[in-house]
């Protein structure tokens, strides 16, 4: 989850490598890398088709009866302990 709420996708590199935890988004390959640019970026590219056909898009899609994806937004929720504004808003004026 980044400092915005939203769900990341990327490869294990930098800061997503230090911050994945397996619920705050989606990992792109395992971190491995390869000389061969070739071959690292095929690597990658499987491994992005197969995280969105097998995870990002049927988290997203899969809808209650009213519509909503608790799948995508129990991840929100999790690493957002942030109060919400209208929770810190007096309820008598």
């Amino acid at each position: 989850m980044v400092l915005n709420g939203g769900l990341n996708l990327s490869v294990l590199d930098g800061w997503w490598a230090e911050a994945y935890d397996g619920l705050n988004g989606f990992a792109i390959g395992t971190g491995r890398t390869n000389t061969n640019p070739d071959l690292h970026d095929a690597r990658d590219r499987e491994d992005l088709y197969r995280v969105l056909h097998e995870e990002v898009i049927p988290l997203y899609y899969q809808r209650d009866r009213d519509g909503l994806p608790h799948g995508w937004i129990k991840p929100h929720e999790a690493h957002h302990p942030h109060p919400r504004m209208v929770d810190l808003t007096p309820t008598a004026w």
